[in-house]
């Protein structure tokens, strides 16, 4: 009994436990309640796809016209909209000046009252924004859009360093630790804390990306820092080396992640998955794209392949060194440069030794 409930825990208890956790109960550190996990973790999918088909819409050119998509966040969009912009972008489009007034006037006549105690009071003439609920409001917006379309037709895509990219992680990190009162926390609250949150921030990325590895450096500097405290801007005394404390617990350590490799160990299961996930919309699409012809193991990349699979073929070297193939038909392995398993047990497989087909029934003879 002891030997099972100190063993290590497999996945499939986390996710049994994770589907028993109430949906909207014990978020993460990353804000994401269990829900997400139990409902949404086939998203991962979706961001590798999304990138990817970012990634030949930047490549498959016709000429000099290539394509490119905008995600954008726009706060209480609607109720910022102003009317003047709204008028004046509807001239530009040609539209006639008498169907510009008769949307105008659907715009500018509306009014709000405040409720007290159940009863409206006051009386409130807006200077902008739109209708929400109103049919005509979503159409009206998109001219709106079509301002900023205009403006990215005039910028000059001039691309960003993948380190400028990330940034935003280190961002998230640090806001996190300097939140926290060092000289209040004991040494075992900074070791959860850092397992726990600080490291914890970054996987999400790094389970599709390699991070520059110089960014990975300077978050694994703001953490050890909060480890051994500083003074002031100047750091205390570092008694022991990092990776030390990288070290599981048995060898000595503390079991913190070495950032760099567990970020490569994460691109190692991307690999794991397109082996052995066939049926997921993640292997069909690098599948049909990167290695229409080959096994993701014997896959190279080329000059047009995007970050993501780059990165995810950068860690195969991972799975490689572990990979062992045991003796089977031969149909779905090469002998030549693969590692065998030893004395294994193989399916056994035999060679069809009827000699119906020579019989002579009419001389009762072979």
């Amino acid at each position: 009994m002891n030997a099972l409930l100190t063993c290590e825990f497999t996945s499939e208890e986390v996710v049994m436990a994770l589907k028993q956790m109430g949906p909207l109960k014990a978020p993460g550190p990353d804000g994401l309640p269990p829900l997400f996990y139990q409902k949404y973790w086939h998203l991962l999918d979706n961001i590798l796809v999304a990138f990817e088909t970012l990634h030949h819409m930047h490549h498959q050119k016709k000429g000099k016209v290539g394509s490119m998509a905008l995600k954008l966040d726009m706060s209480k969009a609607y109720d910022r909209v102003e009317w003047k912009y709204l008028k004046r972008v509807m001239e530009q489009m040609g539209f006639h000046p008498k169907w510009i007034t008769l949307m105008m006037e659907c715009i500018t006549t509306v009014s709000y009252s405040i409720l007290v105690n159940g009863e409206p009071h006051g009386y409130i003439k807006p200077t902008r924004g739109l209708r929400q609920g109103d049919p005509l409001s979503p159409y009206l917006f998109l001219f709106c859009a079509e301002g900023l379309n205009s403006l990215i037709q005039k910028a000059k895509n001039a691309g960003r360093a993948k380190y400028t990219s990330f940034s935003q992680i280190k961002e998230r990190v640090w806001s996190k630790i300097k939140g926290w009162k060092e000289k209040l926390i004991s040494q075992a609250g900074r070791e959860v804390l850092i397992k726990s949150v600080a490291q914890a921030i970054p996987t999400y990325a790094m389970s599709c990306f390699r991070l520059p590895s110089h960014l990975i450096q300077e978050i694994e500097v703001m953490i050890r820092r909060f480890w051994w405290g500083q003074d002031g801007d100047r750091g205390k005394m570092h008694w022991l080396p990092w990776n030390t404390l990288c070290k599981s617990k048995i060898n000595g350590g503390l079991g913190l992640r070495e950032l760099g490799m567990f970020n490569e160990a994460l691109l190692a299961k991307q690999v794991w998955r397109l082996m052995h996930n066939t049926s997921s919309l993640f292997y069909k699409v690098f599948k049909a794209k990167y290695f229409p012809h080959c096994s993701v193991m014997d896959a190279q990349p080329n000059t047009r392949s995007s970050f993501a699979w780059k990165s995810i073929l950068g860690a195969k070297h991972l799975i490689r060194k572990g990979l062992i193939w045991r003796v089977g038909t031969g149909s779905k392995v090469r002998t030549l440069g693969r590692q065998m398993a030893a004395n294994q047990t193989s399916p056994q497989h035999y060679l069809s030794m009827s000699t119906q087909h020579s019989l002579n029934p009419c001389e009762a003879a072979y």
